[in-house]
């Protein structure tokens, strides 16, 4: 269990953007915008975001929520 990170992605799951990646992302307290996701993108990628729930952003709408699997429907 531990190996697997599983217990990272239950407790990331738990926390309080981690519900709201689920049920309202506009929630979400970490927000960047689109732009500067692009322009920082490889500081994103490789940085340890294991615990960190993101919300992308597009013209001030909720565009993409990094660091939970979202559901498919």
């Amino acid at each position: 269990f531990l190996n697997g990170k599983l217990d990272v992605d239950f407790r990331k799951l738990c926390s309080r953007d981690g519900f709201y990646g689920f049920v309202n992302p506009e929630k979400i307290i970490n927000k960047i915008t689109r732009t500067q996701f692009k322009r920082e993108f490889n500081k994103y990628m490789t940085s340890n975001l294991s615990s960190e729930v993101i919300l992308i952003t597009h013209n001030n709408h909720p565009s993409l929520v990094l660091g939970v699997n979202q559901p498919r429907l």
